[in-house]
């Protein structure tokens, strides 16, 4: 999206991401985007990003809206939903 090629200049780094579902995160600029879609049969509660944040904001998908900032990566997937969020350094 424009906002992620604001946020790092064009510029896209592949980030670690543990995970039991498939997950990609990439880092531009000073923000991390995360996705995560639970391929699995379990819920997945928990995900750790190798990049430093401390402002979270989740991405409604299906109304394509930010929803507020939190102060931590909180993960409830339920087999067959995905996620986005947005990490930064504040």
């Amino acid at each position: 999206s424009a906002q992620r090629r604001a946020a790092g200049k064009g510029s896209f780094e592949p980030v670690p991401v543990q995970c039991p579902a498939d997950a990609y995160a990439v880092r531009c600029g000073d923000r991390t985007y995360l996705y995560i879609y639970n391929n699995t049969r379990k819920p997945v509660k928990k995900v750790s990003v190798e990049a430093p944040f401390n402002a979270v904001r989740p991405l409604d998908l299906e109304k394509a809206v930010w929803g507020p900032v939190s102060g931590a990566l909180s993960v409830s997937l339920a087999p067959g939903e995905e996620a986005l969020f947005e990490l930064q350094l504040l």
